[in-house]
């Protein structure tokens, strides 16, 4: 039997959205989950657990399923970097049986920063979304062109390139930039100090999906993300995805890859390398052949369903508990 842990459904961000997502996927399946661990012979869990509950259940033969995104690392967490992926590293190297990598760059981060495992130990399974919820809207284009970012921002590169490239299409174009999300960081604040920028602050799921089907096009500005579900959401929606090709961009939204600004060959890619000068450029192409983006949005609105993607990991389960 499987255990996994019930997930904080107060808790914001990725992790917490996917482990929401896969707890509502298996109790629709009825797919059998353990009480507590003492009950279970394979144990999963995102990110990272506690060590001394993951060794006492290897120590007694159980086996251990490991799902990693981003990692921490020097360009971004300084020298802290090695004592955030302490835990997660020793798990990774230690005690996993297998391992799920949200995307072919997320493993590149983690072969990077942990170390190289084998290909029989270890599966790449995209992030899913809800399509009941988000699926595309025909809407006309209206005079503004409605512009839309989601997501918790934390970091200048979340908001600050977004904002500067768009100072400078102001006077050319009639649009309005809607941010839904918190703004946890008051470093960002002033920039949301825009006559083009509606701050809507968070929003349910339903409500979101509501107001992405009104926008035009998508804006994403985030350093080397692994998997991000603002972005699966949106195309879900049938956006056209306009950001930098950093992370795992280029492998989600492979069907408009001239809308992503190069960036560098890095793993790890800086902050300094994004321009928000190329940016724009990119912006006003998308704005400029608006019809054609939006065609190839909506062909390719059918991907990253969270039913293909939950029962990718039950599979993963299923082999592992066969394996006791």
């Amino acid at each position: 039997m499987l255990f996994i842990p019930r997930p904080e459904t107060s808790h914001i961000g990725g992790p917490s959205t996917f482990m929401r997502n896969l707890w509502d996927f298996i109790n629709s399946i009825d797919f059998n989950i353990a009480n507590d661990l003492s009950e279970a012979s394979t144990l999963f869990f995102p990110i990272e657990y506690d060590r001394g509950e993951v060794i006492r259940h290897k120590e007694s033969g159980g086996r251990v399923i490991q799902r990693l995104d981003g990692i921490y690392y020097p360009s971004k967490h300084g020298d802290m970097h090695s004592k955030l992926n302490e835990n997660i590293e020793f798990i990774y190297n230690n005690l996993t049986n297998h391992v799920i990598f949200q995307s072919a760059y997320s493993r590149s981060q983690c072969f990077e920063m942990l170390g190289v495992i084998s290909t029989d130990k270890y599966s790449i399974i995209y992030n899913g979304v809800d399509k009941s919820i988000f699926q595309p809207a025909t809407n006309p284009v209206g005079k503004k062109t409605r512009l839309m970012s989601t997501g918790n921002f934390r970091n200048l590169d979340m908001l600050e390139p977004l904002v500067l490239s768009l100072d400078s299409l102001v006077k050319d174009y009639d649009f309005e930039l809607i941010l839904i999300g918190p703004v946890i960081n008051d470093e960002l604040k002033p920039l949301l100090n825009r006559k083009y920028i509606s701050y809507q602050g968070l929003q349910e799921r339903e409500q979101l999906a509501k107001s992405l089907q009104q926008a035009d096009i998508f804006l994403y500005s985030h350093l080397n993300p692994p998997c991000p579900n603002s972005v699966l959401e949106a195309i879900s929606t049938g956006l056209p995805i306009v950001g930098f090709d950093s992370g795992s961009m280029r492998e989600l939204c492979f069907f408009n890859t001239e809308l992503l600004v190069p960036v560098s060959d890095r793993v790890f890619q800086q902050y300094d390398e994004f321009n928000a000068d190329l940016l724009a450029n990119v912006i006003s192409n998308c704005i400029d052949n608006y019809s054609y983006y939006k065609e190839q949005a909506l062909k390719n609105s059918n991907l990253f369903d969270f039913q293909d993607c939950g029962q990718a990991y039950v599979n993963v389960f299923k082999n592992q508990i066969s394996r006791d």
